[in-house]
């Protein structure tokens, strides 16, 4: 296990505790309010990247970490754009876990990129995806983030959205035992619509690393408002590169072949109104995606939005392909009930308590028939949910499992 006394001095580590194996880590991010993960007060998108036989790394978006240790009411100093947590699986199959970050708050953000273009809550860097590459270093890319002028977080996000869209990505390096970053860069594609690498997959037999691309943009106001979808979230596209070299240009898939043409590739899946972020994993040679109907979005609400695509409000969306450009092939959908329940009477509203996004695939915990899932919990009043988070789990993911061999609702 990772402590801070065998990792490097240039990052600040803090031990969570331990947990029962998954189980016991659902449960931990249940019980989340309570403080059942030490300082860690709750966050949102994880992105999972195995190290090695016995280790992965939890990117998380959003977090809050205690830093003034008022026992979990959140302000402004708890606030990280960007965190990362080791899990170390134990031979008694516990998980135990150690947040990693910058030093001097307990800690801070783990990525600060060159520091010279980031401004707080201005501008600052989101994970992407990652993977460890043929001469053994940790490769991870980052969204540089920026809060489009005029708009004031929480106070202006109605249904277009959030106020931050990407503007770049970059391509950084690191030691995956100290995970001391060792190279920070552009990376080799940085456009932005789409962002290649929101999901990375090895494929080993194949020789090959696919990098999933999205424009994971949930300020619909850059596409020209919520009424004028469907948006560019809901596409997904792929490029790849030789097994573990990140720092290549990619070729792309143009709908017939692989090209280095960027201008040329061509949409692989493309489902709703306000998103449809895929993030597939490779199981014993079957791809697979989840994905949530139209994310944070409830968009049924509204008469501007086709009848089909409305549709996959609430559904968790489970997809195969043989290839990973597809043809990718709905075989579940059900729908998804945050944790805390169904209530028509409170202040959140859309008849939820919370609202969920972003679900994942945990591989290491996974099947190609049993999925093991992550799916983020906020509320479309996320300011209130943070704010009332210390006295249940509004904003913390939850975990659930998915036996796809059996039958869920009708295909949206």
């Amino acid at each position: 296990m990772i402590t801070a006394e065998t990792a490097t001095t240039s990052l600040e580590w803090r031990h969570l505790g331990c947990v029962a194996g998954i189980n016991g880590l659902a449960e931990a991010f249940t019980n989340g309010h309570q403080q059942s993960l030490g300082v860690l007060n709750g966050f949102d998108e994880p992105k999972v990247i195995p190290i090695d036989d016995t280790r992965d790394i939890l990117l998380l978006q959003d977090g809050y970490i205690d830093s003034d240790l008022d026992g979990g009411t959140y302000d402004y100093l708890d606030y990280r754009h960007n965190s990362l947590v080791v899990a170390d699986y134990q031979t008694d199959g516990t998980i135990c876990l150690t947040l990693a970050g910058s030093p001097g708050s307990t800690p801070g953000d783990f990525e600060l990129g060159d520091g010279s273009q980031f401004v707080r809550n201005e501008s600052y860097l989101w994970p992407l995806h990652g993977t460890i590459s043929t001469d053994g270093k940790l490769n991870i890319f980052w969204q540089y983030m920026e809060r489009s002028q005029g708009l004031i977080e929480g106070t202006d996000d109605g249904n277009d959205g959030v106020v931050r869209s990407p503007r770049a990505v970059y391509l950084a390096t690191y030691n995956p035992e100290t995970l001391q970053r060792e190279s920070w860069n552009l990376a080799p594609d940085p456009d932005i619509r789409p962002m290649f690498g929101v999901t990375v997959v090895d494929d080993n037999p194949n020789g090959f690393t696919y990098l999933f691309g999205n424009a994971v943009d949930r300020n619909l106001r850059e596409s020209g408002g919520f009424d004028n979808g469907p948006h560019p979230s809901t596409s997904t596209y792929v490029a790849r590169v030789a097994l573990g070299q990140l720092g290549d240009l990619p070729e792309y898939w143009n709908g017939e072949t692989w090209t280095g043409d960027q201008d040329s590739a061509a949409v692989i899946n493309q489902r709703g109104w306000t998103e449809h972020i895929m993030a597939p994993v490779l199981i014993d040679g079957q791809w697979i995606s989840v994905t949530k109907g139209n994310g944070w979005w409830v968009t049924g609400l509204s008469n501007s939005v086709p009848a089909e695509a409305a549709a996959l409000d609430l559904q968790l969306i489970i997809e195969t392909a043989d290839n990973p450009q597809g043809p990718w092939t709905q075989v579940f959908s059900e729908t998804y009930i945050p944790t805390l329940g169904a209530n028509s009477e409170t202040v959140f509203g859309l008849g939820h308590y919370q609202n969920s996004y972003g679900p994942i695939i945990w591989a290491r915990h996974s099947t190609a028939d049993e999925l093991t899932i992550i799916i983020s919990q906020n509320a479309w009043d996320w300011r209130t949910a943070t704010n009332h988070a210390s006295e249940a789990a509004w904003y913390w993911p939850a975990i659930t499992t998915i036996n796809i061999a059996e039958t869920g609702d009708e295909p949206a």
